[in-house]
């Protein structure tokens, strides 16, 4: 048995994904080149995960983004800290390979704990919309619906809609058609509108869930066309109440926790907040257990970004490696706070 056939089978026994949901996501999307496998003395698979590449708009940039996906290890062989050795290396090695930020979805709330261990921060929200099975979503101006979805015209759309939310998790032609084959596996649904001119102008990703219709993702360049999509939406989910994600912005109250971050990279993402905001001055010290790399002290000013551990106190921030994710990927209103420009980062749509 190959080693890929080995992570799969151990999938299958730690997930309880269908056989044609597995079978899709280890042809379509899984990689051999970005598994972080821990083997036993045999040889055998003990623990593994995919740590897939993405890339996120960041201060008007777009940076390197990795992504853990299927952490999972032998039943047997749980709570021995196989998994906690396991992300320490794939920390390092998302650093070794040039990205900012490792992310992550815990696949159970009581996860959250676990991985802020490691230094990871819950910073990605989202607001929860809710409507009732009686809403009819009206929307005025002239919208059509765009039968094919496979269609570039309708990946250019999607890729517009991310690349105008600044901190957005990015994905690829590619990604978006197993986005669309995923949906269509899972039983989902996904809906898309064109304007006046054939522009695709919104586009919303549906699926049933203890019935209620969750609007998983819902993309739009206007309140209307947004509301065009879910009345599209409304057709296929006739009689069930509605539950629309939506990101968090800048609100502070009334999120609900999505996923979670941690800065692999200090320097980088200092050099990229100080490149958009030239007359940004500040001394930053971090600390962090795992990234050696990352802890220094930070002198920011004239949009560059200089290493000196000789700088004396007081810091403009003096904080741990989660304090500091947390920071950086915040409300806008917390990072005017603290002296250090931040944003509200956004995913969605990922296959795991």
């Amino acid at each position: 048995m190959g080693k890929r056939d080995e992570i799969k089978k151990l999938w299958c026994e730690t997930f309880g994904d269908s056989r044609e949901w597995t079978d899709m996501f280890f042809s379509r999307v899984w990689r051999d080149d970005d598994a972080v496998v821990l083997d036993d003395e045999s040889g055998k698979v003990v623990s593994a995960m995919s740590l897939q590449r993405y890339a996120m708009t960041f201060h008007g940039r777009e940076v390197g983004v990795s992504y853990i996906c299927g952490a999972m290890t032998r039943r047997q062989d749980r709570g021995q800290g196989h998994m906690s050795r396991l992300i320490e290396t794939a920390l390092k090695i998302s650093r070794d390979r040039g990205d900012m930020v490792c992310t992550l979805i815990p696949a159970e709330s009581h996860l959250y704990p676990f991985y802020a261990r490691k230094g990871f921060a819950t910073v990605f929200y989202v607001r929860d919309l809710r409507f009732t099975a009686l809403h009819p979503f009206s929307a005025h101006g002239d919208f059509q619906v765009v039968d094919d979805l496979y269609a570039p015209a309708v990946y250019d759309a999607f890729s517009r809609f991310e690349h105008s939310l600044d901190g957005s998790i990015l994905h690829s032609q590619r990604d978006f058609l197993n986005i669309l084959d995923d949906s269509r596996v899972d039983g989902g649904h996904v809906a898309a509108v064109a304007d006046d001119e054939g522009r695709v102008a919104g586009i919303g990703f549906a699926v049933e869930r203890e019935g209620i219709a969750v609007v998983t993702e819902l993309m739009g360049d206007s309140r209307e066309a947004r509301y065009a999509v879910l009345r599209q939406l409304r057709s296929r989910y006739a009689d069930l109440p509605f539950k629309v994600r939506r990101p968090a912005g800048p609100a502070q109250i009334g999120l609900t926790p999505r996923a979670m971050a941690r800065v692999v990279n200090v320097g980088m993402v200092l050099e990229t907040i100080a490149a958009d905001n030239p007359r940004l001055r500040a001394t930053v010290r971090v600390t962090d257990p795992i990234i050696s790399e990352n802890s220094h002290i930070f002198s920011v000013a004239k949009g560059q970004v200089v290493m000196d551990d000789t700088l004396e106190p007081p810091y403009t921030l003096d904080v741990a490696i989660d304090v500091f994710t947390k920071i950086i990927f915040s409300a806008p209103a917390v990072g005017a706070l603290v002296g250090l420009p931040s944003v509200r980062p956004h995913i969605s749509m990922m296959l795991d």
